[in-house]
């Protein structure tokens, strides 16, 4: 796997935890965003008077929200096709509160009886599943 794409992995995970409150904050910004005055002369503005409309249109064809989605899914895809000491270890390395090493992921999953290589090994398995998701090169 190229060292860009492992990387971008990590951050995401590192983000997953917050991922659904990014996604409302996103979809807010598209629904009420901050408006300015264009009309100064005071005629008549030519904007089409469709708000909702043009705020369904908005979230659906925003790049932003759609790659948040599509990554949410792809980590919750590696989640539901691994198995749960794997899904524990990433949670563990990746999204607990406190940072961890691996030697401390061993052994509060192991009690120390796992190598720190199988447990990477283990952890590039569950990468590999979220860049072949996201469409992307190993």
């Amino acid at each position: 796997m190229k060292k860009g794409t492992f990387k971008h992995i990590e951050d995401i995970l590192r983000d997953y935890p917050k991922i659904n409150q990014y996604l409302k904050e996103r979809e807010e910004e598209l629904m009420y965003p901050l408006q300015q005055d264009n009309n100064v002369g005071g005629s008549r503005s030519t904007l089409v008077d469709k708000p909702t409309e043009r705020k369904v249109i908005t979230i659906l064809e925003d790049k932003q929200l759609r790659q948040m989605k599509r990554q949410k899914e792809a980590i919750e895809y590696a989640f539901e096709s691994s198995d749960v000491l794997t899904c524990e270890m990433i949670k563990l390395y990746y999204m607990s509160k406190t940072k961890k090493t691996w030697e401390i992921v061993a052994f509060e999953l192991y009690n120390g009886q796992i190598s720190i290589r199988t447990l990477k090994r283990s952890r590039t398995l569950f990468f590999e599943k979220i860049a072949n998701a996201l469409g992307w090169e190993k």
